[in-house]
C-alpha cells in the first residue's frame, strides 16, 4: 500500500497523463480523421490501476478470515486502496474530458 505524499502524486500523476493522452488524441483525430476516442481510450488503458484494484478486493475478501485487530487492520487498508482506485479513474476521466472539451467544440477556445 502506498501512502502519504506518493499516493497524491500517483493521481495527479493519472490526471496529467490523461490530460496529455487527450490533447494528443484531439490533435491526431483531426489529422488522421478518425474518431478521438479511438487514441484517448487505447492511451489510457495502460493507466488504469488494476493491481492496486486487486489488492484492495482481495484485501476486503481475507477481512472475512481475519480475527478483529487484524481484521480492521486490513479493512482500513483495503478502504483506502480502493478509495486511491477511484480518485485515479477520477483523474483519467478528467484528464481526457479536458482537452476535449477546450477543443472539440463548434466555436473552439483555441485554435
Amino acid at each position: 500500500m502506498l501512502s502519504g505524499p506518493l499516493q497524491a502524486n500517483l493521481v495527479l500523476a493519472a490526471l496529467a497523463g490523461s490530460a496529455v493522452v487527450g490533447l494528443l488524441g484531439v490533435w491526431c483525430a483531426r489529422i488522421i480523421r478518425v474518431p478521438q476516442p479511438t487514441f484517448t481510450i487505447t492511451g489510457v488503458i495502460p493507466m488504469v490501476p488494476g493491481s492496486l484494484a486487486f489488492q484492495a478486493l482481495i484485501g476486503l475478501i481475507r477481512v472475512t478470515t481475519l480475527s478483529d485487530d487484524e481484521g480492521a487492520l486490513l479493512l482500513a487498508s483495503a478502504v483506502a486502496d480502493l478509495i486511491q482506485v477511484i480518485l485515479i479513474f477520477g483523474a483519467l476521466a478528467v484528464g481526457i474530458a479536458i482537452p476535449i472539451l477546450i477543443f472539440q467544440r463548434r466555436k473552439p477556445l483555441l485554435l
